[in-house]
């Protein structure tokens, strides 16, 4: 196939390229003006065309996938104010959506995330799978969780759209080596486990008990459901809009990820902060918060409940579902591979 690739520079981008080739595909680089594919034997193989096509620019867009047989958008941003995460990602997704429509493509898969679920739906020990709600109170979480949520609902309705085929991706916390980046541990010290002091020092957040599980995922394993997606987009009779959690399982607790982490250095200083201390101390904040108009809104996201439970909820992962439908098969399991 004639694959449309958008994100291509970006983590996941750059092992989802080369996964592309070997697997006989042929691959359209949307990237920004300025920037480049990292050299590899997949670009030097002459199945991988760079295009320039920022996502505001719907007529290059259009032109760019003119030819092309399925989208693929993994491009979002992961930081920045309201008005940055909307532009590239709320509205980077309905621009590339539009222009699916007009160069007259149906296939789509979009790259979404954990965060879009209602977190205040589930409860310690509960299950979260692809029937869990989709969060309902946004104002009330961060910006990224808000974004996020508006993408996926935009790729969900794209699916909804006749003769439209859409596969939604929502993957746990991604890690594995980054470009100049190659220790082990790399993305594993992560929001999920509470918050960074210094180079190396570290408050431990969130309950440590053995039902308080991290939702990892690495990189190149996302990449692989990507191309287990494209197969089952291959099939006239796949319609419609069809979401899949990415999470390896068993996912790790907090604690048994702690000392896997320790244990290959480098040497970090951990401090933790009670979970029931925290969790109370939020309650209180938002509630006094609450009584002067939008000064709950500028709460920072560890002091607000709904944000905080978002982050540390203890609940279970379910995964399978990627699995028996796309017949995904993993390869990393943290824990196992840190011990490696």
């Amino acid at each position: 196939m004639i694959v449309a690739l958008t994100g291509s520079t970006g983590f996941l981008g750059r092992h989802l390229v080369p996964l592309l080739v070997a697997h006989g595909h042929q691959v359209v680089a949307l990237v920004r003006a300025g920037s480049a594919l990292p050299e590899s034997d997949a670009t030097a193989s002459g199945s991988v065309r760079a295009v320039v096509a920022e996502l505001h620019d719907e007529p290059a867009l259009t032109a760019a996938l003119r030819g092309c047989d399925v989208v693929i958008h993994a491009s979002s941003a992961l930081s920045g104010d309201e008005t940055t995460q909307q532009t590239i990602t709320v509205h980077g997704t309905e621009h590339v959506l539009r222009a699916m429509g007009a160069a007259g493509l149906k296939r789509l898969i979009g790259l979404s995330s954990l965060s879009v679920y209602g977190w205040d739906h589930l409860a310690c020990g509960d299950v979260l799978d692809e029937s869990t709600p989709l969060e309902t109170r946004a104002e009330l979480r961060d910006v990224y969780a808000r974004c996020k949520l508006q993408q996926d609902q935009l790729f969900t309705a794209f699916g909804g759209v006749s003769g439209n085929a859409v596969v939604v991706l929502r993957p746990g916390i991604f890690y594995g080596p980054r470009a100049g980046n190659v220790h082990p541990a790399a993305g594993l010290w992560n929001f999920a486990m509470g918050q960074s002091l210094g180079r190396q020092s570290w408050l431990l957040m969130g309950p440590t008990g053995q039902g308080s599980h991290v939702p990892l995922v690495h990189v190149a394993d996302v990449a692989s459901a990507v191309v287990s997606a494209l197969q089952v987009l291959t099939d006239p009779t796949f319609r419609g809009s069809h979401v899949f959690n990415l999470v390896e399982e068993p996912a790790p607790c907090r604690r048994e990820l702690l000392s896997a982490l320790r244990t290959i250095g480098p040497a970090t200083s951990v401090f933790e902060m009670p979970w029931p201390v925290h969790w109370w101390l939020a309650k209180a904040a938002f509630s006094v918060a609450g009584l002067v108009a939008g000064a709950s809104n500028r709460l920072p996201g560890l002091l607000r409940p709904l944000t905080l439970w978002a982050r540390f909820a203890p609940v279970r992962f379910d995964g399978s579902r990627a699995r028996q439908v796309l017949g995904w098969k993993p390869k990393h399991q943290v824990l196992r591979d840190l011990r490696r």
